[in-house]
């Protein structure tokens, strides 16, 4: 009867032990390779033609995707991570400002690092733990517009999940407060 009851228990336990494992996402280094697929993702493209007036094949032949992430690429080199977004908001206006944020995402919690120009480079830097991915795709997708390359504010959204694909999204109309999420205070709401 014993001996019955141990091979009746063994296959859950290794059931329980391999859904655990397929729990933890695989950790991943944002590396300059990351450039190929975003040139070749057609929403990407789509996008830097309709929100910023760079067709396909400038995206294609020079390096603009370079000139958006590589910085940031060295900036978290050798960081290891389960998703990525990189984020860009451009203010024009009197006086034009681009901030940009790279958003690590590890097991539950986000470690957010602004970047800004003020007479040098400048960091600002905010961990949310027990961040909610779900609350935080909600929000993306509820807050996406259309293109409009002549808004005032614009904002650009690169989702990197592994080294091998991605997904851009657009906000060419802002239905949040921008010095909420100048001040990293946007994303407390994700917090669970």
């Amino acid at each position: 009867m014993i001996e019955n009851f141990k091979y009746i228990l063994i296959p859950f336990i290794v059931l329980a032990v391999s859904c655990d494992k397929k729990q933890n996402k695989e950790l991943f280094e944002v590396g300059y390779g990351i450039n190929e697929v975003i040139k070749n993702n057609e929403k990407c493209l789509r996008i830097f033609e309709m929100g910023y007036g760079v067709d396909s094949l400038h995206v294609k032949t020079q390096p603009y995707v370079g000139s958006l992430l590589n910085r940031y690429i060295e900036y978290n080199a050798r960081e290891k991570q389960e998703r990525v977004f990189f984020l860009r908001l451009d203010q024009s206006g009197e006086i034009s400002e681009s901030v940009t944020f790279w958003i690590r995402v590890l097991s539950d919690k986000a470690i957010i690092t602004k970047y800004y120009y003020d007479e040098k480079d400048l960091t600002q830097t905010k961990t949310i733990q027990h961040f909610d991915m779900s609350a935080f795709e909600d929000f993306l997708n509820k807050n996406e517009t259309q293109n409009n390359a002549f808004a005032f504010n614009k904002m650009l959204l690169i989702d990197i999940p592994n080294t091998k694909s991605c997904s851009c999204k657009f906000f060419g109309k802002i239905n949040f407060s921008i010095n909420d999420l100048k001040d990293l205070s946007l994303f407390d709401q994700f917090s669970d």
